[in-house]
């Protein structure tokens, strides 16, 4: 599957085994950088969001062999699903996007994200006006 084709489009509109092609890339350590990349982005949006997309994204994220972008990336993809768990709590599984095990991983995320990146990296990733996209039409 082409990762480019799936940034033209909303992520409503993705095929069914998209997770699987994100999942891939994510996971493929001698891959290439741009699809990586592009894949930790796209993971983030919440109709892909789950146990396994946040396991995959925090290796990235907890790898400090992978380039400071692609670390980055993952990074900034966590956040919503972080915050949402952190806002809402883990009351109806129903709701949640990932589940209370990660609860503990949200603190772990964290700790390697400050002891492993850079000063830079770090302050990109906790700006308030860094996005999880840079596409147009995609918050």
């Amino acid at each position: 599957m082409d990762l480019t084709t799936l940034e033209a489009m909303s992520p409503w509109d993705w095929p069914t085994d998209t997770k699987d092609a994100l999942l891939g890339a994510l996971r493929s350590e001698g891959g290439d950088e741009t699809d990586r990349r592009l894949a930790a982005e796209l993971a983030g949006e919440f109709v892909m969001m789950d146990d396994e997309i946040v396991d995959a994204l925090l290796a990235v994220v907890s790898a400090t062999d992978e380039s400071e972008t692609l670390r980055g990336n993952a990074a900034i993809s966590l956040g919503p699903a972080l915050e949402q768990a952190d806002l809402e709590g883990f009351g109806d599984p129903d709701d949640l996007v990932i589940s209370e095990r990660f609860e503990a991983s949200k603190i772990r995320f964290w700790n390697r994200w400050r002891a492993r990146t850079k000063t830079s990296s770090t302050k990109r990733c906790m700006r308030p006006d860094v996005g999880r996209s840079t596409r147009p039409g995609h918050t």
